[in-house]
């Protein structure tokens, strides 16, 4: 599970510059080569270049200041590619800063990043050498309160959980498992959940979700979930 934190000093770690103004580049600690090669290769909007450094990698998202439904999933697939380029250097972790001078970008490209770095290797028995080695982003304190990154990382956990589900076989995810799964995810986030099993069901006489589970070796289970804010 990846994690978006506070930036606290980071130092010597891959970082990630959301910039409008390239004019900025200058005050980023670039030499004149690596600010020439930005200058003259970002031209549209959400493009994004690398500078290795070999010990650490430090990409540069070129964006404007105009904060549109369209351009925030235009940065969240720009992240979803630095993720991807992060992985391949083995990098483990990731600060990134947000120069704009529109609304922030930053949770939009964190949230392209961590959803990019999904990975289902459950049955794999080599897992280990397959996961990704991403796994922490530090989004810049200023740019993102508390709410935000409680909220970004719930969503991320969350649409994590959802796409392991997906991907269970049905020889694991029976009614029965997803009935348990719903009730674990329950007690972590704090909603209140029913399971009625098969007897519950003959019982209420719901004909109709019996008559489908005709079709299924296992027996039928129906899970409400209440959440009161």
């Amino acid at each position: 599970m990846i994690t978006v934190l506070p930036i606290s000093k980071k130092e010597n770690t891959s970082k990630v510059y959301v910039v409008s103004d390239l004019s900025d580049l200058s005050s980023l600690g670039f030499n004149e080569a690596e600010f020439d090669y930005l200058n003259g290769s970002l031209k549209d909007d959400f493009e994004w270049k690398l500078i290795n450094r070999f010990k650490e990698q430090i990409y540069v998202v070129k964006a404007n200041d105009k904060t549109t439904t369209q351009s925030q999933e235009k940065i969240r697939k720009a992240g979803a590619n630095i993720a991807k380029s992060l992985n391949e250097f083995k990098q483990k972790e990731v600060a990134i800063y947000d120069k704009t001078k529109g609304e922030a970008y930053l949770s939009s490209i964190a949230e392209g990043m961590a959803l990019a770095n999904y990975q289902f290797l459950k049955y794999f028995k080599d897992s280990e050498n397959k996961a990704n080695t991403l796994k922490s982003i530090y989004a810049q304190s200023k740019d993102i309160s508390k709410e935000q990154l409680l909220e970004l990382n719930a969503i991320v956990e969350a649409t994590f959980w959802a796409r392991d589900l997906v991907n269970e076989p049905v020889s694991f995810l029976n009614a029965e498992e997803l009935s348990n799964q719903i009730v674990e995810m329950g007690k972590k986030a704090n909603f209140k959940v029913e399971v009625l099993d098969q007897i519950k069901l003959e019982t209420l006489k719901m004909g109709g979700l019996l008559a489908v589970n005709k079709g299924s070796l296992d027996p039928a289970t129906f899970t409400k979930m209440e959440w009161k804010p």
